[in-house]
Formats: C-alpha cells, structure tokens, sequence
C-alpha cells in the first residue's frame, strides 16, 4: 500500500503482514509515517494506492497519541492503555500494582529524590 498527502508519498509500497501473536515495535523519525501506518491498519484512513486486508471478525483497538498531558486527570496507565483495547475486546482492568504511599504522598519540590 502507498500513502500520500498532499502530493508527498509518505508510505510507499508497504506490505507488512500480522501475525496474531506478533508484537509490532514502530521506531522512525518524527515524519516517518509510524502513525499514518498504524491509521491504515485500524481502518481509520484509506490508503492512496493498494489495500489493507483484515481477518474476518478481526477487531483493532486504537488510542490515538496525545500532545499534552494533564497531570491533574484522575486516571491510571493501565486505565489510559485499557481504553485503547476497548475496540478490540470488552473493557478490561490491568491487574493493579500495590500502591507506593511514600511516592504517592511527595509532590514535585516536596521531597528528597526525583518525582515525575
């Protein structure tokens, strides 16, 4: 399949197969395409030449990336990684990981060590 915007080939001549116990690792340059291809394989663009064939039944979650993240939402990794398999099968909790309280309780410039 090739893609194109603009008149700028962006992916040319891709063919990729997907096992259904593959692990796919995208890495390129910022521009290289990585979430233009992942957006053909969900359906959520047409290619502007060749196909994209899927299994029969087959269903593909997706979350889109962010550009700024709000570090006051109340909301997990594993809650933001299960909503991106939600398409793919009923809603799934991540099994939770024991809480750290002293981490918990420090805020940036509150403590000794680095926070995140």
């Amino acid at each position: 399949m090739t893609q194109q915007f603009d008149g700028r080939t962006v992916l040319h001549d891709v063919t990729l197969r997907i096992g259904g116990s593959d692990c796919l690792i995208l890495h390129g340059p910022n521009g290289g395409g990585k979430t233009t291809l992942l957006r053909l394989i969900a359906g959520l663009q047409s290619p502007a030449a060749g196909t994209v064939t899927r299994a029969a039944g087959l269903r593909i979650g997706y979350l889109p990336q962010a550009r700024s993240i709000d570090r006051q939402f109340p909301i997990t990794v594993g809650q933001v990684v299960s909503s991106g398999l939600a398409g793919r099968r009923p809603w799934q909790s991540l099994p939770r990981r024991p809480r750290n309280p002293a981490r918990r309780s420090q805020r940036p410039g509150s403590g000794p060590g680095k926070t995140l």
